[in-house]
């Protein structure tokens, strides 16, 4: 990918904030762009040899090279800085990029083991009104993809919404130090990756790791996960009261928020699915936050869409397809096939559903939870 920066870096600037030296003397060569695959490179760029599990970009630093850019590498290589890894490089070039952002007021980190990309969509509506508003896109959400969003982001960002993903102990501490939040949200801990993990405990610790980037925490989670007992600053329900915001569903689509016991407002959510309102909660709480009026917010959420979300339904030949077409977990299923359930406009209902991954020690059971809860949804074919 070839990133343009809106602000410029030197190559002064990237030898001291990586710390090490370079073997040119040319440091007030000026960098525009910054490139990770020299099939999409220029000259003038500053490539970044990042390493993969399947690929690693130290073994193309001399095809960057006679392309005529510039690199980051763990190779001696002319025209280059040779760091320890190539991968904390991108961090830590995106951290100091984003010292550079001087309108940025918020910087808000979403994670957890669902939702979070719905989340991030609804947190964005909401503030970008207000705030000069960039965001992750699509589900680039790891290493590379929060560095991206970083350094893609417009000088003239306000609020800077990052979603982080995780499969591994330690990549949401790297992250969040990169990132250095004001605002964190963990929207829930489930099931995913629980192979990796090995269980929802531990799931837990790695979400909380997020708070390690953060001074102060500022951290937002649900009211009804024991596991975050303890951390959270504010938490939300769809169902508790005693959460710092929660809501009354009504009828007709209507929803009333309280923060507090203090009513907020009223609104018609037309998103149908249930279950996006667990993801639509912490993103009112941030809006809240940040200082975003209550009529402004109801009158953002009227609005909403599914677009951008993933669940969308699509006609295709007669049929009527619910496309919710991602990395699952089991909680993800289930709240998909509480919706199709729900939707009594369909008198035949039929679900095709693929493996749940990473679940280790725990496919079996899961799958037999899964496969469990989808029988009793009456669907005329699994």
């Amino acid at each position: 990918m070839r990133i343009r920066l809106d602000i410029p870096l030197t190559l002064s600037e990237a030898k001291k904030f990586l710390g090490t030296k370079s073997n040119s003397d040319e440091d007030e060569i000026i960098f525009t762009h910054i490139c990770t695959d020299t099939r999409e490179i220029k000259a003038g760029d500053l490539f970044i040899a990042l390493k993969g599990e399947k690929y690693n970009g130290n073994d193309y630093v001399k095809d960057a090279v006679r392309c005529g850019a510039y690199h980051i590498s763990e190779v001696d290589e002319a025209c280059g800085i040779k760091v320890k890894s190539s991968n904390d490089a991108l961090l830590t070039l995106a951290s100091y990029y984003k010292g550079k952002l001087k309108n940025l007021k918020y910087t808000i980190a979403i994670t957890g083991s669902v939702g979070k990309s719905t989340t991030k969509e609804f947190t964005k509506a909401l503030l970008e009104e207000t705030y000069k508003t960039h965001a992750t896109q699509d589900n680039l959400n790891n290493l590379f993809g929060v560095s991206y969003t970083i350094l893609s982001a417009p000088k003239d960002t306000e609020a800077l919404i990052i979603e982080m993903g995780m499969n591994r102990e330690g990549e949401i501490r790297r992250l969040s130090k990169c990132a250095k939040p004001t605002i964190s949200v963990i929207t829930n801990v489930g099931t995913s990756h629980i192979g990796n993990l090995g269980s929802r405990e531990r799931i837990a610790s790695a979400k909380l790791e997020i708070l390690e980037g953060m001074d102060p925490p500022v951290l937002i989670g649900p009211k009804d996960e024991g596991l975050l007992s303890g951390y959270l600053s504010y938490s939300f329900s769809d169902s508790d009261a005693e959460a710092d915001l929660y809501a009354i569903r009504g009828s007709n689509g209507l929803i009333t928020f309280f923060k507090r016991g203090v009513e907020l407002f009223t609104v018609n959510f037309k998103i149908r699915e249930s279950h996006l309102l667990k993801c639509l909660l912490p993103s009112i709480l941030i809006g809240s936050i940040v200082g975003i009026n209550s009529n402004d917010m109801k009158r953002r959420i009227f609005s909403f869409s599914n677009k951008n979300i993933r669940q969308n339904i699509v006609s295709a030949n007669g049929l009527y397809i619910y496309e919710d077409c991602y990395n699952s977990s089991l909680e993800s299923v289930v709240a998909a096939l509480d919706h199709i359930k729900s939707l009594r406009e369909y008198s035949c209902k039929s679900a095709l559903l693929g493996d749940v991954m990473e679940l280790g020690d725990y496919t079996e059971d899961i799958h037999r939870q899964i496969g469990a809860y989808a029988a009793g949804c009456g669907l005329e074919h699994l």
